[in-house]
């Protein structure tokens, strides 16, 4: 075998494996804010873990995210719901990611400051760029996991379906704090290491409501008609 090839496949199963020891240490601090009975955590760190780490590595990211969560998983359920669980929290990562890379393309960082680059159709469309509604999918993108995260659990007998309501808000809020605390704690540490002065997903978490704003208040402007 080629030596350069064996570096590389070396290379990446060890970043494979350093996301998915990652993704355990994470859920192992997660544990303090478990809910009882429906052991849930409102603060769950793997979901930054891996939205920043699919963001970074891209594919090799998506499969520690199924590897990690899955076996976190099947530590406590059947390995089928498991399995399903974990195809539901790697989506959910890699579109939040996906969102945030959309965004970033309509931001720069001039080393001091995030500047915005102004939305301006392309010639002769009638629609802003997608990079307007990127936000919009973020937002929606949290929705993945708790729904069919909740919905397995409750199909396979595992929650009572009195307690979808409490399980799936708890997963929610939980997700949003993982990627929102956890996910720029990464990528600053990275840029930091490596001493980028470029803008990164991190930034955008931010830039992101600016123009949800935005496109909010061009929405509610009347359109004028071309002569």
């Amino acid at each position: 075998m080629d030596p350069n090839r064996s570096r590389k496949i070396l290379r990446d199963t060890g970043l494979i494996a350093f996301v998915v020891v990652g993704y355990w240490l994470l859920g192992s601090v997660s544990k303090f804010s478990v809910l009882s009975p429906m052991d849930i955590s409102i603060f769950w760190m793997p979901a930054g873990w891996n939205v920043a780490w699919i963001g970074l590595i891209g594919a090799r990211g998506l499969i520690a995210t199924l590897i990690g969560a899955w076996s976190w998983n099947a530590q406590s359920i059947d390995i089928v719901p498991a399995l399903a669980i974990a195809v539901a929290q790697a989506t959910q990562a890699f579109v939040i990611s996906r969102c945030l890379a959309t965004i970033k393309k309509s931001v720069l960082w001039d080393g001091k400051k995030l500047l915005q680059i102004p939305n301006v159709p392309s010639s002769g469309s009638t629609y802003p760029p997608y990079s307007t509604y990127a936000p919009y999918w973020l937002g929606l993108a949290f929705l993945i996991a708790p729904t069919a995260g909740s919905t397995i659990l409750i199909i396979s007998g595992l929650n009572a379906a009195s307690q979808s309501n409490d399980l799936w808000l708890s997963w929610f809020i939980g997700d949003i704090f993982g990627v929102l605390t956890v996910t720029p704690a990464v990528l600053v540490a990275r840029q930091i290491l490596t001493k980028q002065t470029t803008s990164s997903n991190c930034d955008v978490l931010c830039a992101s409501h600016s123009q949800y704003a935005a496109h909010y208040r061009r929405a509610r402007t009347p359109l004028r008609r071309s002569r």
